[in-house]
């Protein structure tokens, strides 16, 4: 497909590539169309941020809220979810995984297909 849209090209550890591969796979969609939307909202979230506080206050807030909605929409965050928000907040994406697999615990196929 031909596109007007300016060409970039970024280096991923293949850790990270990984994972966008399977988060694009698991929401039907490219992967280039994944990172354009992830940019879209990082962006837009930077473009709300009250200009009066640190940027570590903000980073904080935003970090918790990230977490706290993920944990809290019900819906088990997915291994791409998980890993945006460790890399926003720091925090050891294993650790997030843990806590998420902790209270989200996927049920083991059989070998009929019931779970």
């Amino acid at each position: 497909m031909v596109t007007k849209k300016p060409k970039v090209s970024i280096y991923l550890p293949p850790e990270i590539k990984e994972e966008l591969d399977n988060w694009a796979e698991e929401e039907n969609r490219s992967v280039s169309n994944l990172v354009e939307t992830i940019i879209r909202e990082t962006i837009t979230k930077k473009r709300k941020k009250p200009k009066t506080q640190s940027q570590e206050t903000e980073t904080d807030e935003i970090d918790a809220a990230a977490l706290l909605q993920l944990l809290a929409s019900g819906k088990r965050p997915t291994d791409g979810e998980v890993l945006v928000v460790a890399n926003e907040s720091g925090i050891d994406e294993e650790e997030l995984k843990k806590l998420r697999d902790r209270l989200f615990p996927q049920r083991k196929k059989t070998g009929n297909g019931a779970t």
